[in-house]
């Protein structure tokens, strides 16, 4: 039987200097197997790469792997736990009521012997598609990793062994991060932990307004993570009773994503709550705006008074339309002043005061320094209360601008009728 390489060059699928740049790729990275080097040199796509090896090898071509399921027992059966086939990407799924286990490399021998002896049996082997794989990583893979990795954390006790509560520390920080990072990659607006009982917390995500079940954990590990965020947002929360609120910061994709935290003590146990915001703020261009609702929101951007009220549910985009229009408006000259609880994004150019209900700073003491301050435009944080809604409506009829966002769920026309009759 011909070896890979062999088939490969024989087959036409590549000209003379495509195989070349392949077995430079080849010998650069020591025992590397000509597959490898094949993907590494991208000079086929995923489909004929994958097409053209199951051909050989006699694999499986999983028709549809994104509808597949993990088969966690056997995964865990073969590699030890799901972090391993992650960092391996080999793990087995069920196609068609038959095992497939999806390996990285074909030409590994030693791989198919591992996953044979390990099921006792010889299964069907698989190959996927780097988009297959990044699909069953996200929603498959991950959520058992993180269950798992909150399945190896001890829970805190005080006066316990130093060594062991330095290890859940550490595993309760890893956590932290699969969570976030999980989190990120689906593009979620929050991440939200939330105890269904004493044993058990479900760990959900807000993706596009909608609130989607991402994976499970024991619930008696919220303590520590309650802790651990406590430490890194430097903030209260010195009994279990009192609420932990802060902020922290990570670097996602070379930007830097403020992370705002709320936590509560309910009568099942810690609930948690972080929404993330991008630092590095997109300008109205990129938010991929219809041209008709562009020219809108350019249209109220530059009327000089009068009340903007951007509305929508938790996650729709509301702040980073409105902080996108400052933008806009900073590029113009404007004198922009805003009043918030809190300040979600720091925006060099404008004036920004936070709200400080804690020290007697409520919104309406905020407001005439504000009018005192000429600002072209107000911005005021979410709308959350009567008071709120209020002083913002006055501020308009002074003959300013003034932006505000509002959560609501339905179309922003019900509003009308209420702003008539005040």
């Amino acid at each position: 039987m011909a070896q890979f390489f062999q088939a490969v060059k024989e087959s036409g699928i590549l000209t003379d200097e495509q195989y070349k740049k392949v077995q430079a790729e080849q010998a650069e990275v020591r025992n590397s197997t000509f597959y490898s080097a094949l993907k590494r040199a991208k000079v086929l796509s995923d489909e004929q790469l994958v097409d053209f090896s199951c051909s050989f090898f006699g694999m499986k071509r999983i028709g549809n792997a994104f509808k597949a399921q993990l088969d966690y027992t056997a995964t865990v059966q073969v590699e030890g736990s799901v972090e391993q086939a992650i960092a391996d990407q080999m793990f087995v799924l069920m196609v068609d009521g038959r095992r497939a286990f999806v390996i990285n490399d074909p030409e590994m021998d030693s791989l198919r012997n591992k996953a044979a002896s390990a099921l006792g049996m010889e299964p069907d082997f698989a190959l996927i598609t780097g988009e297959e794989y990044k699909v069953i990583l996200q929603y498959q893979l991950t959520p058992r990793a993180i269950s798992e990795q909150a399945d190896r954390i001890k829970v805190s006790a005080s006066g316990g062994d130093n060594i062991a509560e330095s290890e859940a520390a550490s595993y309760t920080q890893k956590l932290l991060d699969m969570l976030i990072g999980a989190a990120l990659t689906r593009r979620a607006s929050d991440l939200h932990l939330l105890p269904l009982s004493d044993t058990h917390a479900q760990v959900m995500l807000r993706i596009d307004g909608e609130l989607y079940h991402y994976a499970d954990i024991k619930a008696d590990i919220l303590s520590n993570l309650r802790n651990r965020l406590k430490t890194m947002s430097k903030v209260g929360g010195d009994t279990a009773d009192q609420p932990v609120e802060g902020q922290i910061s990570t670097m996602h994709k070379g930007n830097r994503i403020d992370i705002r935290i709320n936590i509560l003590h309910s009568s099942i146990g810690f609930d948690f709550n972080m929404r993330f915001i991008d630092a590095n703020l997109k300008g109205l261009e990129e938010l991929g705006l219809s041209k008709e609702n562009y020219e809108n929101y350019m249209r109220l951007l530059h009327m000089t008074k009068g009340l903007v009220i951007l509305c929508g549910p938790t996650g729709s985009g509301k702040t980073s339309l409105l902080y996108a229009g400052f933008k806009k408006l900073l590029s113009e000259n404007k004198a922009i002043f805003t009043i918030e609880d809190p300040v979600e994004i720091v925006l060099p150019g404008t004036t920004q005061i936070q709200v400080k209900k804690e020290k007697g700073m409520s919104y309406a003491d905020r407001f005439p320094s504000a009018l005192r301050h000429d600002p072209d435009v107000i911005g005021i944080g979410e709308t959350r209360t009567l008071e709120v809604a209020e002083q913002t409506v006055q501020a308009a009829n002074t003959g300013h601008l003034v932006l505000c966002d509002l959560f609501l769920v339905e179309k922003a026309r019900q509003l009308l009728p209420s702003i008539r009759r005040r």
